[in-house]
């Protein structure tokens, strides 16, 4: 019985610490969904705003924009982008969450576009997904505007 008691309680804290799922550690997965969020928006001031969306986003990517249908995949996201100079599009992240798997994340903030007809504020939601090397990819995108004044 002195022996059984020890081997029990044993087991039952396996059991209790295996219930818990942990998030999958890669190796030279340096950076959190927000800290890649961050780095992508100083990225966006430096080279167009295409070329960074482009490096962030891959063919299952979705852009929800406010107005019009979803823009699907980096290079229709990118095409849509064109022609904006760096610093044309500055968002700021503000916090987020990484799901317990590890795999799914999501970011938001609030952002500003410097458009020809006058600058558009909004706020942003980015769900971000880990690919198999450790980095974040945006997964999708979504914007919306704030009222324009009147």
């Amino acid at each position: 019985m002195k022996r059984f008691l020890p081997s029990l309680l044993a087991m039952l804290v396996a059991a209790g610490c295996a219930s818990k799922p942990k998030p999958k550690l890669i190796p030279g997965a340096l950076l959190t969904p927000l800290e890649a969020d961050r780095e992508f928006s100083r990225l966006a001031m430096q080279i167009p705003p295409a070329e960074a969306f482009a490096r962030y986003t891959d063919p299952r990517s979705v852009q929800l924009v406010p107005v019009g249908p979803p823009i699907v995949g980096r290079d229709a996201i990118q095409a849509g982008m064109q022609g904006m100079p760096p610093g044309a599009l500055e968002w700021r992240p503000q916090g987020g969450e990484t799901a317990m798997s590890g795999e799914l994340a999501w970011t938001w903030g609030d952002y500003l576009l410097h458009a020809p007809g006058g600058d558009r504020a909004g706020k942003y939601l980015s769900i971000w997904h880990r690919t198999p090397d450790g980095h974040w990819m945006l997964a999708v995108d979504i914007g919306n505007l704030a009222p324009q004044p009147r």
